[in-house]
């Protein structure tokens, strides 16, 4: 097993950067599963921004993403019981105009989709006219291409004035779109798998409801084997709840879409008139905003105005928070089999900030220091079945850059060398450009100082970086720190190689 873990002091919590105008919670002393929501207090501050049911009323659920929600913005844990269920067509509430949103704004919530919606149904919206608005909403389109991805649509009039007609080639943005980027592969929110056999196993690979994907129907008594279509079964098979959180900076006009805790795409809006962005003079609708008969459940809606980072939106959490390790990488999570492809390692105090697989092939291996791993930290003893085994060329898992990881830190894992690595390998790294980075490599330069284990940092002249690692220009060019000793270390022990 590879292990890694940082710590952080208290006092390095990613400060503040917007006020929480709304946070609107369903766990009142009157919910109870089942029964209507007319009001969702907002808890930011009650009375002000208070979600009214519209429409049909939403009812509460005791479907939750997690039994407590940590909020990093208050540094607080929240008991969470209840959701709202927006199951039923035009089950919304809604909350009242107001200037306080006419300004950068963060809107963050938790999402579970039942069922296949249809088209480009809207769960979050706010629209004075067909020409000036913006909403969250998913591709439900059957093309296999894009079904299923969280988007978010935005238009804005031609001289900032709506007429209620969004015109193309008139309008600045008419159906302006930020979704995951990929195409086929894009990360969604919900998928159909297609069809199954007999034991409810998929038949051939995932799909998503795309005409062009067929298998051949082996069993099928007709000599020519006729294709079988692998259109969906209409079954959506993702049962979990996923974060969603979209930026908005007046600005700059740019929009940041993130699908749990990850940058999925940016765009800025266009603004050739120069006159910035008019806001929508309307109220903000949540829920299901059509009369479509799929399964919806929200939860932990929050609007911020401002802009947040990943590290302050809301997430779930077992147990009370710990800021002192803000990520703990283990290769013991559901899927872990010998010699199986990692794709994805989640951080276990935390659902921000896991690793994915981003080159190579990276497997697992049973290979391990130990069955049991011991960390005083939390004074706990982990069961420990596997490792990462990276010795295919360039397998490598990484995580996404963090405002967190700026700061004094400490790093530490378990490794393992098998053979004789050449020039200087590294095996964890940091890096922006070749005059500002860090890592952790060895010594293979076949001299008296063989197989150390180091760390390598370079920083530019002046703070400012221009890629070029400059001996005698730049602070510090590889500044390299490892065991004293020459040939032999000072603790007298053997090298890593």
């Amino acid at each position: 097993m590879i292990k890694f873990s940082f710590y952080l002091s208290l006092t390095l919590i990613a400060p503040v950067s917007a006020d929480t105008l709304g946070h609107w919670r369903f766990d009142s002393g009157e919910a109870e599963a089942d029964s209507q929501i007319s009001v969702s207090e907002n808890v930011a501050n009650p009375g002000v921004h208070d979600a009214v049911s519209a429409g049909v009323a939403p009812l509460y659920s005791s479907d939750v993403p997690a039994g407590k929600i940590y909020d990093p913005v208050a540094d607080v844990t929240l008991d969470n019981d209840y959701s709202m269920n927006a199951g039923a067509p035009n089950s919304r509430v809604r909350i009242a105009d107001s200037e306080d949103f006419n300004t950068s704004f963060t809107m963050e919530l938790f999402i579970k989709v039942i069922g296949e919606p249809n088209g480009y149904p809207s769960f979050v919206r706010r629209q004075e006219a067909r020409d000036l608005g913006w909403q969250m909403d998913f591709d439900g389109n059957k093309n296999g291409l894009y079904y299923g991805r969280p988007r978010t649509r935005w238009d804005t009039p031609a001289g900032g004035i709506p007429d209620n007609v969004d015109e193309k080639n008139v309008d600045e943005n008419v159906n302006f779109v930020v979704s995951t980027i990929g195409g086929k592969h894009a990360a969604r929110i919900f998928v159909d798998t297609g069809a199954k056999d007999e034991a409810g196993a998929d038949v051939g690979p995932q799909n998503t409801a795309n005409i062009i994907d067929y298998i051949f129907n082996s069993a099928s008594p007709n000599p020519t084997e006729q294709k079988a279509s692998l259109q969906g079964d209409g079954i959506n098979d993702d049962d979990r709840w996923h974060h969603l959180a979209l930026t908005f900076d007046e600005d700059s006009g740019e929009i940041s879409y993130f699908l749990d805790y990850v940058l999925t795409q940016k765009k800025t809006l266009s603004d050739s008139e120069a006159n910035g962005y008019t806001h929508s003079a309307a109220f903000i609708d949540l829920g299901k905003l059509t009369n479509q008969p799929f399964g919806l459940l929200l939860d932990e809606i929050r609007y911020s105005g401002g802009v947040l980072s990943p590290g302050q939106f809301l997430r779930i959490t077992g147990q009370e928070v710990n800021p002192a390790t803000i990520a703990h990488w283990r290769m013991d999570g559901v899927g872990a089999r010998d010699e199986g492809v990692i794709s994805v390692v989640p951080n276990e105090v935390s659902p921000l900030r896991a690793a994915f697989r981003t080159t190579g092939e990276p497997v697992y291996s049973a290979d391990v220091p130990g069955p049991i791993m011991i960390d005083p930290a939390t004074e706990t003893n982990l069961e420990n079945a596997f490792s990462f085994n990276a010795a295919t060329a360039y397998s490598r898992i990484g995580t996404v850059d963090d405002p967190q990881f700026n700061t004094s830190f400490t790093i530490e894992m378990f490794l393992k060398v098998t053979g004789e690595p050449k020039a200087y390998d590294s095996f964890m790294q940091r890096f922006e450009a070749n005059d500002l980075r860090w890592q952790i490599d060895f010594d293979h330069n076949r001299n008296g100082s063989y197989g150390r284990a180091r760390t390598r940092w370079d920083t530019p002249a002046g703070g400012i970086s221009d890629n070029v690692a400059e001996r005698d220009v730049d602070e510090n060019f590889n500044f390299s720190v490892g065991p004293t000793g020459g040939g032999k270390c000072s603790c007298g022990k053997p090298h890593l190689h």
